[in-house]
């Protein structure tokens, strides 16, 4: 259990603890015996109930688990599990009761952080923790974890070799970094590059809806820097990839895109 950083739900404990030789039945018989020595706190107080250990607990119990040799695979256990959270949380978000969901939430981006250290520590990782970025990404920028959000970003990017670019989610990473730049300073070349290189991923992998919200991205960066010409250009292509899709959503995204560049133009 030591695994977890702050609280924990009681799912997590039975998916990443139990394995072939401890059963789900073995985990919820040693967290009602370690609750019952007060080694483990019970939080009901809200509507979620989570687990939590001290400290100091904590400590002595994660000196004994990286003793035990066992560390690796229940960090690599723990990240798959929330990478999966993540992606819960964000297609129910409407079907959820907003302080439960609000409380998982920080719970699970209290545990991303020390797995993405983990991941981020070693070549053999990098893949997985990007993956759990790209899927925590939007709970740390609905949170306004914005600067956490793009040191993340960064770091991920900054352990990919050049060639990288074309590695399984280094088109999301790009758009999530160029995300938080937008919203977390000036205007600046380093946002275009971001959004200009996710992009570019994008067309050469044919994802249309992807390339429509890049562009609108750029656009609005572009509109923010009262660079009309270059919004105008922005929203051409927008309009050229939108009748490429026969898609109505895409068509009226374009129209608003081309309306907005053609007004602030003069």
């Amino acid at each position: 259990l030591a695994i977890f950083a702050g609280h924990w739900p009681l799912q997590a404990a039975l998916e990443i603890v139990a394995s072939d030789d401890l059963s789900e039945a073995d985990v919820l018989a040693a967290l009602g015996s370690l609750t019952a020595k007060s080694l483990i706190s019970v939080d009901k107080h809200s509507s979620a109930t989570r687990y939590h250990l001290l400290d100091t607990t904590r400590a002595y119990a994660l000196e004994r688990l990286q003793a035990s040799g066992d560390e690796p695979e229940l960090a690599h256990r723990h990240a798959l599990f929330y990478a999966d959270l993540f992606d819960e949380l964000v297609g129910t978000a409407s079907e959820r009761d907003d302080q439960v969901r609000r409380i998982t939430l920080e719970d699970a981006i209290g545990n991303v952080r020390p797995a993405l250290r983990w991941c981020f520590s070693s070549p053999d990782r990098i893949d997985l923790g990007i993956a759990l970025l790209i899927r925590a990404g939007p709970a740390l920028l609905e949170l306004s974890l914005l600067a956490e959000c793009q040191n993340w970003a960064e770091a991920a990017l900054a352990r990919l070799r050049p060639e990288g670019r074309d590695r399984p989610g280094a088109m999301e990473l790009l758009e999530l970094f160029g995300l938080c730049l937008l919203f977390t300073g000036r205007h600046s070349q380093a946002i275009d590059d971001a959004l200009g290189q996710a992009y570019a991923i994008a067309e050469a992998q044919g994802e249309r809806a992807r390339q429509m919200q890049l562009l609108g991205l750029l656009h609005h960066c572009h509109m923010r820097a009262s660079d009309f010409r270059a919004a105008m250009e922005v929203a051409r292509l927008s309009a050229t990839v939108a009748h490429a899709m026969h898609d109505r959503g895409a068509a009226q995204l374009a129209h608003w895109l081309l309306g907005m560049a053609h007004f602030h133009g003069g």
